[in-house]
């Protein structure tokens, strides 16, 4: 091995910018991953908790009831509890009362969301979460 040679082998100066450029990279995809899922998690809990929060409200908003729930009020107690996570994107839920709403009767609150992950390309493929709660109607 000549001179040269040798003493390039043995200069270690740049050896952890490379060891970081390596270990960096793994560690920055890791970061990156982790704080996807929690947002992905915070918007599934978030959907379903916006559907629970309907559902309570057509619950107790039956026929029976002072002020009875509309498909419209439903879907604004939806879109309000929703919100604070969703943003602006907040889907329509779907409101089925069976058979109507009278107490006794049931009332199902569903939405589907397309939530889409952030990259640096864009390229990455929505994932499509749903929420649903079913009560039955008291008043």
């Amino acid at each position: 091995m000549s001179l040269a040679a040798a003493r390039l082998a043995s200069d270690r100066r740049a050896a952890a910018s490379v060891e970081f450029a390596i270990v960096g990279l793994a560690l920055f995809l890791t970061l990156f991953a982790i704080i996807e899922l929690g947002r992905l998690a915070a918007a599934q809990n978030a959907l379903s908790y916006a559907a629970g929060v309907a559902a309570r409200y057509a619950a107790v908003h039956g026929s029976a009831s002072a002020n009875p729930a509309s498909t419209a009020t439903i879907a604004a107690q939806f879109a309000a509890a929703a919100a604070p996570v969703l943003g602006d994107s907040t889907p329509t839920p779907s409101v089925t009362f069976s058979p109507n709403n009278d107490p006794g009767s049931t009332v199902t609150i569903s939405a589907r969301y397309a939530f889409s992950p952030v990259g640096p390309a864009g390229d990455f493929a929505s994932v499509t979460l749903s929420g649903s709660s079913t009560l039955v109607i008291e008043h």
